[in-house]
Formats: structure tokens, C-alpha cells, sequence
């Protein structure tokens, strides 16, 4: 197991999920992540949602498909297995899941280690 930082990043496709509540990931949600995992290791997170394609690589349409992604970032593999492996840690927050998107669909997920930074 390394001890680079470490990253989780979910993805929301819109063909996933009927809705979604961004204001309450923000305001509600990850508030509740931070309480729980940063005693656990996470560093910090951050919410990226999409801008029209600038054009750079034709497409048939401008529209991502995406309502946001979400990216978590740990002190290294270790502490994001251990927030992972923690009911206590991981409970609370997949129980409020359901509050800001209808849980019909999931969300695309990313696993890795960040091997280079500026």
C-alpha cells in the first residue's frame, strides 16, 4: 500500500440518476463527509461541475452528461481504505446519499494514487 496521497472521485451521470440536488451536496452533504473522514485522514475535497465544452475536441453535442464530479482527497491509500472499512465513518454519510440524488442510478467512481503534483 502506498503512502502517496490518495483520491476517490464520483461522478454523477444524468442517464444514471432522475435528480440530483447540488445544493444540498454542498451545503448538507459534505459537511457530513468532512465530519466523519477527516478525523480519518481526508485533506480535503472539492465539486467541479461542468462548463460548456469550449470546442477543443468535436463532439456531437456540448452537453457532458454529467451533473457533477466530487473529489475526496486522503493523507494517503491507507486512510481512504480505513474511512472505507469504518461503519461508524461510512454509515452516516451513504445513509444521506438519498437526500440529494433519487438513488436510482449510482455514481461512476475512481479510485487512485496521485503519482504527480505541482
Amino acid at each position: 500500500m502506498s503512502d502517496c496521497e490518495a483520491i476517490m472521485q464520483f461522478v454523477y451521470p444524468k442517464e444514471a440518476v432522475e435528480s440530483f440536488d447540488i445544493d444540498y451536496l454542498i451545503t448538507t452533504h459534505m459537511p457530513l463527509v468532512e465530519k466523519h473522514f477527516k478525523p480519518i485522514g481526508l485533506k480535503s475535497w472539492f465539486i467541479s461541475q461542468p462548463t460548456e465544452d469550449p470546442g477543443f475536441i468535436p463532439r456531437e453535442t456540448k452537453d457532458h452528461g454529467y451533473f457533477c464530479q466530487c473529489i475526496l482527497i486522503w493523507e494517503s491509500e491507507k486512510k481512504m481504505r480505513e474511512a472505507f472499512a469504518s461503519p461508524r465513518a461510512m454509515g452516516p454519510v451513504m445513509d444521506d446519499v438519498k437526500n440529494f440524488t433519487d438513488g436510482k442510478g449510482r455514481s461512476d467512481l475512481w479510485f487512485g494514487l496521485i503519482t504527480a503534483k505541482k
